[in-house]
């Protein structure tokens, strides 16, 4: 797959910009499948004006670093001299040493900052985002707006930073169009249900079902009607059963034993609550 680098035309600038203003009109989304190629080949013109040795953003005190670093290790103590000349040839000022620490260790040598994007491992770096974009054929990726963003402002540095971010973005599943049709499930209805995201339906919902809490048979046997002569005993826990011991009783423990006993004195054991209470603070 060889993409073709160019900048946007004026045409599609204007579109892009919508997607990245957050607020896409109808009428610039229906333009995506004729935009993502324009799409893809300015991310390849901004990833190869991006330099390939990029320097690192370091301190503007940085170049005192091994003149300080010296001075922590108990070394020959630099003479003033020196740092004042290194200052002044640097533009480096006093407010500048404030807070600064050099690193104990000397930085990795010129070159190796960043991956060297370059050749065959640009292009396979490339070709990944791509295709990625490709994907979406029909609908704009969930994460529109982002990469707009992306490809109107790269504000990264290096090649590998800045593919790495396209990557992130591309690497979704969800469409535009699958959240907006969820949005407009609400519509028609005279309700605000369309202004709501798409997970608020079912919270609702949740929030309006009865409490997903159900009793526990054994713990309110007391509240049944008495069982027949003939019926079948309770089945009692395997430890009490092998005791062996007649006189052993299985009965609820007194007080609340969950969060829907109905317990009205800590003595007592009550019937089953309609609503939650929990049993302490730290269940609520």
């Amino acid at each position: 797959m060889y993409v073709d680098a160019r900048p946007l035309r004026d045409e599609e600038r204007a579109v892009v910009e919508q997607y990245a203003s957050g607020a896409p009109d109808d009428a610039s989304v229906a333009q995506w499948p004729e935009v993502r190629a324009a799409i893809t080949a300015q991310i390849v013109e901004n990833t190869r004006a991006l330099p390939v040795d990029a320097a690192p953003m370091l301190h503007r005190a940085a170049p005192l670093a091994h003149l300080l670093r010296e001075d922590a290790a108990g070394d020959a103590s630099p003479s003033v001299a020196a740092r004042e000349l290194l200052m002044d040839e640097h533009g480096v000022t006093a407010a500048d040493l404030h807070d600064f620490y050099a690193a104990r260790t000397s930085p990795p040598p010129s070159g190796t900052w960043d991956v060297r994007l370059e050749g065959e491992a640009l292009a396979q770096a490339e070709r990944s985002v791509c295709e990625a974009l490709d994907e979406f054929d029909a609908a704009p990726p969930a994460t529109l707006q982002r990469l707009a963003e992306l490809v109107l402002r790269p504000t990264y540095t290096t090649r590998s930073k800045y593919l790495a971010a396209l990557e992130r973005v591309v690497r979704v599943s969800g469409t535009l169009h699958a959240y907006d049709a969820a949005d407009s499930e609400g519509e028609g209805d005279g309700s605000d249900a369309a202004l709501d995201p798409p997970w608020a339906s079912s919270r609702a919902a949740s929030a309006e079902a009865e409490p997903i809490f159900s009793p526990i048979p054994f713990l309110h046997e007391s509240d049944a009607a008495p069982a027949e002569p003939d019926a079948a005993p309770t089945q009692r826990p395997a430890g009490l059963a092998a005791l062996g011991d007649a006189e052993a009783v299985y009965r609820v423990p007194d007080g609340r034993v969950d969060e829907l006993d109905t317990a009205e004195a800590p003595e007592t054991h009550g019937g089953l609550a309609d609503h939650v209470e929990p049993l302490s603070a730290a269940t609520s």
